[in-house]
């Protein structure tokens, strides 16, 4: 025994005799003080600085592709939803500017939805994220920090209540950037009084719903992207299950820290973006029936902002400090990302699983006799398609919604019947492809017209 140690116990024995205080008290004490002190003392250890986040993060500053290697990292712990995980990355990057994206991420239940925002989620700082499982006025109440630059992660309202709160916020949030919600409170004295809670953002709102479509004037705020249902992509989640879980190859750790070093490193600045081409790619875009497409339009531009600031130390700087955007690097990035989202929402197409799914109806019409008698069941559907049924029928029902199939059972309890109406899918493309963008670019460079 040390000298330190029969100091420690000769000081434990001349307390229990003073105050009469049993000694595993006096340890328990002890070890919650030194465990207070300790905590204390990393507080006070001063954050990185700038340089030193730069060194932690060098090897994704340095890399061109930023995307490509975030793949490649998160595939250790999901697979396949390439576009998911890509489209969550940029979006929870668009938080470092005043007016962020929003996403919505839908499919039915126990799709996956939840893990894989949850698991891109890890790739961002821990003070930038804040997670609801559902959002309660309780909830927002005792949550005392703010939610300026922040990532608010919510799952799916438990009850009528919870939603049209969450609807509530979520649009004041998202269309002013900061929220006032008074609330009785009780005093000291016994008596109550209303005080406003006050929350500002700008904020990146993560959602995820079974329902095929949110509160209108939530829909609209956001781009939705949805889960991949196929049967390919379920083979592929329980090899990767049984890989991780039942082999026990996993395989060398995310260095997360890295990665929070990374994103720290990008919201210490510069993070403001010019996006020059930007008329000139409004000009491009033809159709616009839509109105939608005037809040689209916005969401667009964050995420082509979204992958230049992930490429800083790649791109050109205005006199002021502005990051360049470029056709070349980030439009060409982000288009195969966003441009079916947003041609779906816009209505000027609709996604390939219920293209696929209204294909299948129709030649099942051609095919069966008892489809042609009154119409395709979901459980016809399923099985041709090798979905299960909350699948399938959400994608019948998508189908329904988009005027491409009838559900010809109206009575109530009776299983659907649905068959193809004259309608057919629209195959509109909204953006310009990038030799489209860069050859208008290039024209509009060479008149150089006035600004």
């Amino acid at each position: 025994m040390g000298l330190e140690s029969r100091a420690h116990d000769v000081r434990r024995d001349e307390i229990k005799k003073g105050f009469k205080v049993r000694l595993p008290t006096i340890d328990k004490d002890v070890a919650a003080l030194r465990a207070q002190l300790a905590a204390e003392k990393a507080a006070a250890v001063a954050p990185p600085t700038l340089e030193e986040l730069a060194e932690i993060a060098e090897e994704i500053i340095e890399q061109k592709n930023v995307l490509a290697l975030f793949l490649g990292e998160s595939d250790r712990g999901i697979t396949g939803e390439d576009t998911l995980r890509q489209m969550l990355y940029l979006t929870a990057t668009s938080r470092l500017f005043d007016k962020p994206m929003h996403l919505a991420v839908k499919g039915p239940s126990s799709a996956g939805k939840s893990v894989t925002r949850d698991y891109v989620l890890k790739f961002f700082p821990p003070e930038d994220v804040i997670s609801f499982t559902s959002l309660s006025e309780k909830a927002l109440y005792y949550f005392e920090d703010d939610f300026v630059h922040k990532v608010l992660s919510m799952g799916e309202a438990g009850n009528p209540e919870e939603q049209t709160f969450q609807d509530r916020i979520m649009r004041q949030l998202m269309s002013e950037g900061v929220l006032h919600y008074p609330v009785v409170q009780k005093q000291v004295d016994g008596s109550f009084k209303t005080v406003v809670i006050e929350k500002n953002g700008p904020v990146v709102f993560l959602v995820t719903t079974t329902h095929n479509k949110l509160h209108p004037e939530n829909e609209t705020r956001m781009l939705s992207i949805e889960v991949d249902d196929s049967a390919k992509q379920t083979k592929k989640v329980l090899l990767k299950v049984a890989e991780i879980q039942g082999l026990r190859q996993s395989g060398a750790p995310v260095l997360l820290e890295v990665w929070h070093a990374y994103q720290r490193w990008l919201a210490a600045g510069p993070t403001e973006v010019y996006v020059g081409f930007a008329k000139v790619l409004a000009r491009e875009i033809e159709n616009m029936n839509s109105v939608r497409l005037r809040r689209d339009w916005s969401q667009l531009l964050t995420c082509i902002m979204a992958h230049a600031l992930l490429h800083r130390e790649h791109r050109k700087q205005t006199a002021d400090g502005l990051i360049v955007a470029t056709i070349k690097d980030d439009y060409a990035a982000i288009r195969p990302l966003i441009a079916d989202l947003m041609a779906t929402a816009s209505e000027l197409k609709i996604r390939k699983a219920v293209e696929q799914t209204v294909t299948v109806v129709e030649e099942l019409m051609e095919e069966l006799v008892i489809a042609r008698a009154g119409g395709v069941t979901v459980q016809i559907v399923k099985a041709k398609l090798k979905l299960n049924q909350s699948s399938a029928l959400r994608r019948l029902k998508q189908a329904v919604e988009a005027g491409l199939l009838r559900n010809t059972e109206d009575r109530k309890g009776y299983p659907g019947r649905y068959v193809p109406t004259e309608e057919k899918p629209s195959v509109s493309e909204l953006l310009p492809t990038v030799k489209e963008l860069e050859a208008a670019w290039a024209e509009w460079r060479r008149r150089k017209p006035e600004k």
